[in-house]
């Protein structure tokens, strides 16, 4: 996945947890900075602010947990935009 993004920006999104994933990826070789966006509402999903750091990812990686959170706070919004610009277009 590092050798994947070009040692670019790493995003880590979650709906509840820490930010430990943020060593780990960093361990795993050189990117250009890693950031954990922790989103557990709809009104964080749906801020320009967190979208526009999604769209600028090289990597986004969607922690585990409860996936019906995900849906739950994502669907709809600016990060589900965002999300789907990645796969799709980036």
């Amino acid at each position: 996945m590092i050798e994947r993004s070009g040692g670019g920006n790493v995003v880590i999104v979650r709906a509840s947890g820490n930010y430990l994933y943020n060593r780990t990826i960093d361990s795993l070789g050189k990117v250009q900075s890693v950031e954990t966006l922790l989103i557990n509402s709809r009104e964080l999903a749906d801020h320009p602010e967190t979208a526009e750091v999604i769209r600028k990812a090289e990597m986004l990686f969607i922690a585990g947990g409860d996936q019906s959170n995900y849906m739950n706070y994502w669907r709809g919004t600016q990060t589900a935009a965002a999300i789907n610009y990645l796969l799709n277009e980036k």
